[in-house]
């Protein structure tokens, strides 16, 4: 009598809830608090460990993707690329093309173009090139104190606007300075981003329990 084989599971059947160890590695929980602590020269000193932070909660294996300093510009409106006498007439009508997001941007050197650089963006990927959906943007400044909050503030806020014309929303943001970070979210384009925890360290049980939430949230294959 031939084996029992196992049936397999209907299309249907759901998948197992999933979500990352809360708490990162001890030494990379280490390097980020000394590397805060010993305020490093160059913004870069940060990029590494907050990379491996961003990938703990966010791997490849859930089909996210952590995409450091991308370029992010304004959607242009290809109904009117077409008859646009400044494009037609400088010949650069071919500058336009599509961003890993699926929508239209013309090229950083065209006049009325818009180029933003966050330091990371999360997206959640698929196999297409233009399919990504942003999830979350990172800015990063060497040092805590009031004047850099603020201008780094307006920075990730713009980020997530020109996100959110793309229709990339809900989406949230990470404004770090230092060893503390803030929390925002944008849950439609009409209502602005907003910081939705109290600043607090990286290295805490607050961003913790945030990114370990969001990921899960998203973490679906």
């Amino acid at each position: 009598m031939p084996p029992r084989t196992a049936k397999p599971p209907p299309d249907d059947a759901k998948e197992p809830s999933w979500e990352p160890e809360l708490k990162p590695e001890k030494w990379l929980q280490a390097r980020i608090k000394k590397t805060a602590g010993n305020t490093p020269r160059y913004e870069a000193s940060y990029y590494g460990p907050y990379n491996c932070l961003l990938c703990h909660y966010f791997p490849y294996q859930r089909k996210f993707l952590v995409k450091p300093q991308p370029k992010l510009r304004i959607p242009y409106n290809a109904d009117a690329a077409d008859f646009n006498p400044d494009l037609i007439s400088a010949g650069l009508v071919d500058r336009i093309s599509y961003t890993s997001t699926g929508y239209l941007v013309i090229g950083r050197d065209v006049p009325g173009s818009v180029f933003l650089e966050p330091d990371f963006v999360v997206v959640k990927a698929t196999e297409g090139i233009r399919s990504d959906r942003s999830l979350l943007h990172v800015e990063i400044k060497l040092e805590d104190n009031e004047e850099r909050w603020n201008m780094a503030k307006v920075q990730l806020i713009e980020y997530m606007e020109t996100a959110a014309h793309a229709e990339q929303i809900p989406m949230s943001g990470l404004l770090i300075c230092g060893g503390r970070v803030e929390i925002y979210q944008m849950k439609t384009l009409a209502d602005p981003a907003r910081r939705v925890e109290k600043r607090c360290a990286v290295n805490s049980q607050t961003l913790w329990a945030f990114l370990q939430a969001f990921a899960s949230e998203n973490g679906e294959k």
